[in-house]
């Protein structure tokens, strides 16, 4: 059996604010992920205050039209970049029921 995919992160090689795609998508594909430094600590303050009160101040329908546009364009990119090979629609269909799952709660 082939040994499962690997990746490691060093922190000093990208800001750990811009790493959290690569961090989802390594989980998300059930691929082993090592960081090396302490990322999690990094984050700018500066940004994550701001993060803060964006998150404070929206409003319900405007956040789930946020993420519903990123999960379309997610599972777009995922067809298309596996060439709408029957595998890559199926995985896109996957990542539109399982959003659709999370809004019936």
């Amino acid at each position: 059996m082939p040994e499962k995919p690997r990746v490691l992160i060093y922190e000093w090689f990208a800001p750990a604010n811009k790493m959290w795609g690569v961090i989802g998508y390594c989980k998300y594909n059930d691929i082993h992920l090592e960081i090396d430094g302490n990322m999690y600590e990094d984050d700018s303050n500066e940004e994550n205050d701001i993060v803060k009160e964006k998150a404070r101040t929206m409003d319900w329908q405007t956040a789930t039209a946020i993420v519903a546009r990123a999960v379309d364009l997610h599972a777009s990119h995922t067809a298309a970049h596996g060439q709408f090979s029957h595998d890559a629609v199926e995985k896109s269909a996957e990542i539109q029921a399982a959003w659709q799952r999370i809004q019936r709660g």
